[in-house]
């Protein structure tokens, strides 16, 4: 397997339509990348709105979650409010 599969566009529409048949290996590949967007995105819907619900500011230790969680504010026009944490020792 190539990482090509990383450089495709995912819709929900394509990943649910992968869900509701067999799929070839490569295919299931794809099918489990598009999955985990799709996680991905229902997490950080979820975050925002237990931050904003809260009034919490939204942390983390994961350089790559920030900058999508960052990405994600501005596309859907959400208060600017993520912090990254530099864990230091483990």
């Amino acid at each position: 397997m190539d990482d090509s599969f990383r450089l495709q566009a995912y819709a929900l529409d394509q990943v649910r339509a992968l869900s509701k048949r067999r799929l070839t290996l490569e295919e299931g590949y794809h099918y489990e990348y598009g999955l985990a967007l799709v996680k991905t995105s229902a997490s950080l819907v979820y975050t925002q709105t237990l931050a904003l619900t809260n009034q919490l500011q939204p942390v983390t230790d994961s350089p790559a979650h920030f900058a999508l969680y960052a990405q994600s504010c501005v596309r859907e026009h959400w208060p600017k409010t993520n912090l990254l944490l530099i864990r230091v020792g483990y």
